[in-house]
């Protein structure tokens, strides 16, 4: 079943395994002011089930990386943008990333976090038939 936030008849956020929102991730900077393609993202999935991308809001996903973030079988992608697509593909792009078990994260705080690997934990609230949640999001460092 997909989610709800892109599918009328999916699980809710309540429904939701915690597990794709705490565990190994990486930050990555990626280039700002840009729609984002394979080329950009498939350096930075080696080794990597989670992604948080920074750009300043400023970058977005096409319709090409978002498929190669799937074939790659990412858990979760967050994004310091209000959103990880562009506006004029926004359903299309979230619709993608969600069929392929791909959680979302979106407009989180990056700016004073240092490329790397660490581990996320950002549980949403359980919200009862909801769509979706805010996250409190947390880094820890791995050393």
């Amino acid at each position: 079943m997909h989610p709800r936030h892109a599918y009328a008849d999916g699980t809710t956020i309540d429904q939701t395994d915690l597990a794709l929102y705490y565990g190994a991730c990486r930050v990555a900077t990626v280039p700002f002011g840009c729609l984002l393609t394979s080329t950009n993202l498939e350096p930075l999935l080696t080794d990597c089930s989670r992604l948080l991308l920074k750009s300043n809001g400023t970058s977005h996903l096409t319709l090409e990386a978002a498929s190669a973030l799937a074939q790659h079988h990412l858990r979760l992608l967050g994004t310091d943008g209000l959103s990880a697509a562009p506006m004029d593909c926004e359903g299309p792009i979230h619709r993608l990333l969600l069929r392929h078990g791909i959680a979302l994260l979106e407009n989180l705080q990056l700016e004073h976090v240092p490329d790397g690997d660490y581990i996320l934990c950002a549980f949403p609230l359980k919200v009862a038939q909801g769509d979706g949640s805010p996250v409190r999001a947390v880094l820890l460092c791995e050393n």
